[in-house]
């Protein structure tokens, strides 16, 4: 079992031994793992110079490793930077597996790792990958002949718990596992879910411990809901593992290795600032057309962006700037506006004349009030407005409810403005009002999941609108405008499971048209035309430029 301390306390080191894999030490046991459409030269690359100490490539079929020598060297790339590296492959016929191991071992692959878990559908109908996991013999056969053809090279395998999550005893499991350890391998990693699971539910992290008490002394490396460094941790410390593959938790977040070696050292973990962000991001950008060209390099930096995207502190808007880019030009153009040095923020402190203050000056009476409690529309305020206070109006929307869905949304935000207004006279109140309507349906906010099942039912495949409504507002100088922002969104053709799932996630709850596009809702959208924000529930431009509006000397009317 690995040498590990007690659980952590803040500032407390944990002590972890390298991971071994026959004769080769790695000095730190969290590691990338093999991820197709990821795992490529270019991250490999970007992880290693956050201190990944150990890769894997992603799966290659046996087949390609024996085709003509310059095809081959087109389709695997190799660093001398690459290093420790595994090369995985994945076939059915172990003789094939075998010459394949020989080609990799001859290319300068430190490890030959054999991919028995892979659960794609289309990998299991070609009988590779998973399938193995339900014949045992053929797997056993694979390790055999790989072993015998590569003996001055570690072999290691990947599988999963079982074929069928129905197999509570996993008898091919454990048969795979000790034979394979009889034959030599150096190691074996377990992804705890069963094939058929795929990705769903919760990774059995018990059977991880079980895997360990069985095999003390050889090494076992640990698969499955390993999604930030803390996880690799916690499941070496709680499972007994000697390593943690770094799978989906790595992909956009290659800092993954480095927030580990932080939290394992007793120091907060690292946290990429946007600068941070925008350095490596344009890394890999040039890595990634040094290694494939321009082309390939704009196709495959689009995946990758999006994939980035979690971790910038507006994921969903920057994740659907990534989903649009087609051209080197449009790569260009959204680094700059989400990643650039100058964010085009415009802030106001104390719009209308006012002296600005800090937030623990501010009056009670005056300064900036936002009139809604929702926490997405205080974050993108934040944009535009140091220091503000929200104070919610409470109204009851439904008095004010029209057919003309503009005229709906900019009376309901006049009427939060103006509540909140009455008892703060001298503040500036900023309010909002968001609404979806398909044709002539307006939809609030569903009352419950049934509501919410009917709404995305009527919208799946189609094109709506949301509309928001803004005020803005100060009583005492009898001085209100209002404006409004529209946007066209249009859904997904929707399976009754896919909403249901969505559902599940609860993220319909307090939502106008029972979705939010900056939360998982993002993958019912088709296409978005208009301002992102908006569909948010507050289009921050638009807002300024009432703000703007608003510091100018009034004219005319007191209200416009």
């Amino acid at each position: 079992m690995p040498e590990v301390s007690p659980k952590p306390s803040q500032g407390a080191a944990l002590i972890l031994k390298p991971l071994r894999l026959g004769p080769l030490e790695i000095d730190f046991p969290v590691v990338l793992a093999a991820l197709a459409g990821f795992s490529d030269l270019s991250y490999r690359l970007i992880c290693r110079s956050t201190t990944a100490p150990f890769c894997t490539t992603e799966a290659m079929l046996d087949r390609q490793m024996l085709l003509d020598g310059k095809l081959r060297r087109k389709l695997i790339k190799l660093d001398p930077a690459d290093h420790p590296l595994a090369g995985q492959i994945m076939g059915f016929d172990p003789a094939v597996m075998a010459r394949a191991a020989v080609v990799l071992a001859e290319m300068g692959f430190d490890v030959i790792d054999l991919n028995f878990a892979c659960p794609v559908r289309k990998v299991l109908s070609k009988k590779r990958g998973g399938f193995l996991m339900s014949r045992p013999d053929i797997a056993l056969e694979t390790v055999r002949l790989v072993r015998a053809a590569v003996p001055e090279k570690p072999v290691t395998l990947k599988l999963r718990r079982a074929f069928l999550e129905t197999d509570a005893e996993h008898a091919a499991f454990w048969e795979i596992a000790r034979g394979a350890f009889d034959l030599g391998v150096a190691a074996v990693a377990v992804h705890a879910r069963s094939v058929d699971q795929k990705y769903r539910g919760r990774a059995d992290w018990d059977f991880l411990a079980r895997v360990k008490a069985a095999f003390p002394d050889r090494t076992i490396l640990g698969s499955g809901d390993v999604l930030t460094a803390a996880d690799a941790l916690r499941m070496i410390r709680e499972t007994g593992v000697d390593g943690a593959l770094a799978a989906r938790g790595a992909i956009g977040n290659p800092w993954i290795f480095r927030q580990a070696r932080d939290l394992a050292a007793g120091r907060p973990p690292f946290q990429p600032s946007l600068e941070d962000q925008r350095e490596l991001i344009l890394r890999h950008f040039e890595l990634a057309r040094e290694i494939y060209g321009l082309r390939r390099a704009v196709k495959i930096m689009r995946n990758f962006g999006i994939h980035y995207a979690h971790i910038h502190p507006h994921p969903a808007k920057v994740r659907m700037a990534f989903v649009g880019i087609k051209s080197e030009t449009d790569w260009r153009a959204v680094m700059e506006e989400h990643y650039g040095a100058a964010q085009n923020k415009t802030v106001f402190s104390g719009v209308g004349g006012e002296a600005t203050r800090e937030a623990s000056q501010v009056d009670e009476s005056s300064g900036i009030i936002l009139a809604s409690a929702s926490p997405r529309r205080g974050e993108l305020l934040k944009r535009i407005v140091d220091v503000f206070r929200v104070v919610p109006s409470g109204i009851d929307e439904e008095p004010l409810r029209e057919r003309n869905p503009v005229g709906y949304a900019v009376r309901a935000a006049i009427a939060k403005a103006e509540t909140v207004g009455g008892a703060y006279p001298h503040a500036l109140i900023i309010a909002a009002d968001t609404l979806v309507c398909l044709e002539n349906e307006i939809f609030g906010k569903p009352a419950d999941r049934n509501e919410a099942r009917d709404m995305l039912a009527k919208l799946s495949g189609r094109r709506h609108r949301v509309v928001t409504g803004i005020a803005i507002y100060r009583k005492s100088a009898d001085r209100l405008l209002h404006g409004h922002e529209t946007s066209w969104v249009t859904f997904k053709a929707l399976e009754p499971e896919a909403i249901e799932r969505y559902l599940d996630t609860a993220d319909y709850l307090d939502k106008a048209g029972a979705y939010a596009i900056q939360e998982s809702g993002d993958a019912l959208v088709e296409k978005l035309e208009g301002d992102y924000d908006n569909v948010v529930g507050f289009p921050v431009g638009k807002v300024r430029d009432l703000l703007l509006e608003f510091e100018r000397p009034a004219t005319g009317a007191a209200k416009t």
